[in-house]
């Protein structure tokens, strides 16, 4: 791979009577050393900006950033103010506002198979990809917990693991008797939920 690249790409969706244009950008910076070599930092870096344009043509609003609202206590004073109902969904442009989850749903498409297009060109993972690494990555985090987890509990007795309860009583009771209720050393405990849990991960 180069150590450095920018990819662009822009397209535009429907967006009720107005238009969105988005515009993808991925991309590697590398520097130089003294010497002249590049240095590549190995981190690939995106960018989405979102244009809001009338039917007229003319920019309404321009932002990189895309949310989906949902009515509650954070976003209630806007769903009344625009005399939206609570059953409904807003997607929040910049500071422009909207009713539908559907143009959301549709920005997002077109987002992920732009990134798609280019990941693919630059030879990079797809979207569907990088969630697959982190599906793996985080049940390989997972098993190595359990089996830690599972091998502390042995080593401190199975029959003699707390609850999560019973540990924090006891840390209280540790504290006051060898730290004088100060600050210091308190030895780590596993709990039985974290037992029961790790067990559950293995298929245990």
């Amino acid at each position: 791979m180069e150590k450095s690249f920018s990819k662009s790409l822009e397209r535009k969706v429907a967006y009720g009577t107005a238009t969105v244009s988005i515009k993808v950008h991925i991309y590697k910076f590398a520097t130089k050393n003294w010497e002249g070599y590049e240095l590549s930092d190995d981190e690939i870096h995106e960018s989405v900006k979102y244009t809001l344009i009338s039917d007229e043509g003319k920019k309404i609003e321009e932002s990189p950033y895309l949310q989906l609202l949902e009515y509650n206590f954070i976003n209630d004073k806007t769903f009344d103010h625009y005399d939206v109902s609570p059953e409904e969904k807003m997607v929040r442009l910049g500071n422009s506002y909207s009713v539908g989850e559907e143009k959301y749903d549709t920005i997002m498409q077109a987002v992920k198979e732009m990134k798609d297009e280019i990941n693919k060109e630059l030879g990079l993972k797809t979207e569907a990809e990088k969630v697959e690494d982190a599906r793996l990555k985080k049940e390989k985090e997972d098993c190595d917990w359990a089996q830690r987890i599972i091998k502390e509990a042995e080593t401190e007795g199975i029959d003699k693991l707390m609850t999560v309860e019973q540990i924090q009583k006891w840390r209280i009771s540790y504290n006051n008797m060898m730290n004088e209720g100060g600050e210091g050393y308190i030895p780590e405990r596993t709990s039985q939920e974290e037992y029961q849990r790790a067990l559950e991960i293995l298929g245990r």
